[in-house]
């Protein structure tokens, strides 16, 4: 591929685009998805660099950008404000056989995309936009509401302190 540092794979889903770093600089992200998918590894790829409508110049190496199987093919909503983005809810390695039913094929919630630092130090974040996703839903502020709240859906707000090597994971 055209960025040895990538694992060896057809890249799909291709994207570029920009987005202002911390410093003010217009920055771009190429972002590239690859089968046949590192489930361990993330399987969607990106880089932080600049780009002066012919050739896009790296300043990062490859970075991660999920570091699950479950968000391929992300596609950049253009002229979303703010900057956002969708994936692939499943991965090819089990997209045939999906665990779940009926379900099969939805998408991510869209994620607001941001850098954090500038230059080379440049990272992407993400947040989920859940806007309308969560009005009406019930909302638990407190463990002991967790009990009496009632509803096929709910919003949670909850604070983690996890340690260094902790793990979190929602079902």
């Amino acid at each position: 591929g055209p960025f040895p540092e990538l694992p060896e794979g057809a890249y799909e889903v291709s994207d570029l685009f920009p987005l202002v770093d911390e410093g003010g600089t217009e920055r771009w992200i190429f972002k590239t998805d690859i089968l046949p998918g590192f489930a361990t590894q993330g399987v969607t790829r990106y880089f932080v660099g600049d780009f002066d409508g012919t050739t896009f110049t790296p300043l990062t190496d490859a970075l991660v950008v999920d570091h699950g199987p479950d968000f391929y093919a992300a596609q950049h909503i253009a002229r979303s404000s703010p900057d956002a983005w969708m994936a692939w809810l499943s991965s090819w390695a089990y997209a045939l056989d999906q665990p779940t039913e009926p379900f099969r094929g939805q998408l991510t919630v869209p994620r607001t995309l941001r850098l954090i630092g500038s230059g080379a130090d440049a990272r992407l974040a993400q947040s989920p936009q859940l806007g309308g996703l969560v009005d009406g839903c019930p909302l638990a502020e407190t463990a002991a509401d967790a009990d009496v709240v009632e509803g096929d859906a709910f919003h949670v707000l909850a604070t983690v302190d996890a340690g260094e090597d902790a793990q979190l994971a929602f079902f």
